[in-house]
């Protein structure tokens, strides 16, 4: 499989994970990574070193220190989420191949269907054969005696057909169905980012979700366990908040706990300084003893 010209880099979870990293093992991470999306699959254990660039005295503690990151199965390193990411490419490049596929065999079997009309347009029609009556000569009189010719119908004309227009304009005036339920509540408590955050994408990642298995329930509790991180956290109605079609995606995001982080205490920002009354001398008492200045 051909690798994307990109990679989906999300900057917060990058820096959340790699904090602890040197400047080093940084550019040697970022290296690997690129590499791995760029050929599509693990990279060799041997070749890890070359890829990352690093010399030969500092690569056992720069290997260290990014084997926390891959899986090793004793050949390659392994990046799980790097994985998941080129599966979610693989399937959507499958499903234009055969949308695509789909597609042209529809336009064949219309431009059949159409060479075929214009032939049964183009054909000569039968002609009524001739009456005869004894040794009369031929005659194709009409021996109808009902006059009122002008309320005969045969059938409905081509002028009482609906025109390929009007069929366009009714097709268009039909609303498309809504959003199920369980999805418009996951979306109702999904906390709001400015920017984009397309809901149709949200809606396809959430129906592959529930089809593969996953309760929309259990996806609903996870919508509600982030939404109340990124309140704690500031990260509600901004940028930091990710888009809904990755929460849903193949990661399963909603499965995660979502834990808010503890409060920090709330501790007095001076130790009785403020109460000093320094009129009366640099020399004063204060709760935990005799301050000399």
């Amino acid at each position: 499989m051909a690798a994307l010209p990109y990679i989906q880099l999300y900057t917060a979870d990058y820096l959340a994970d790699t904090m602890h990293l040197t400047t080093e093992e940084h550019g040697a991470y970022l290296l690997l990574i690129f590499n791995y999306w760029q050929t599509g699959k693990p990279i060799p254990k041997k070749r890890l070193q070359k890829i990352a660039r690093i010399s030969n005295d500092r690569w056992p503690s720069v290997e260290d220190s990014l084997s926390e990151f891959f899986a090793d199965d004793g050949e390659f390193w392994v990046h799980g989420r790097i994985e998941r990411d080129l599966d979610a490419v693989k399937d959507a490049q499958e499903q234009r191949v055969k949308a695509g596929r789909a597609s042209a065999e529809a336009r064949k079997r219309s431009k059949q269907t159409k060479s075929e009309r214009e032939v049964n347009d183009r054909s000569t029609p039968v002609e009524i054969p001739l009456e005869r009556k004894g040794s009369e000569k031929p005659t194709n009189k009409d021996t109808d005696t009902d006059t009122d010719t002008k309320n005969k119908t045969l059938g409905p004309s081509a002028s009482d057909a609906p025109t390929q227009s009007e069929s366009a304009k009714a097709g268009r005036s039909e609303k498309k169905p809504p959003y199920p339920q369980e999805f418009e509540l996951a979306w109702q408590k999904y906390p709001k980012r400015p920017g984009s955050n397309p809901k149709r994408q949200a809606f396809k990642a959430w129906s592959a979700r529930t089809k593969e298995g996953h309760d929309p329930a259990v996806i609903l509790a996870g919508v509600i366990r982030y939404a109340k991180f990124c309140q704690s956290t500031g990260k509600a109605n901004t940028e930091y908040v990710m888009q809904a079609v990755r929460f849903f995606g193949t990661s399963c995001e909603f499965e995660n706990e979502w834990t808010p982080p503890e409060p920090f205490p709330d501790r007095p920002r001076h130790s009785g300084f403020s109460e000093i009354d320094y009129s009366q001398g640099l020399k004063q008492e204060v709760p935990d003893g005799v301050a000399n200045f």
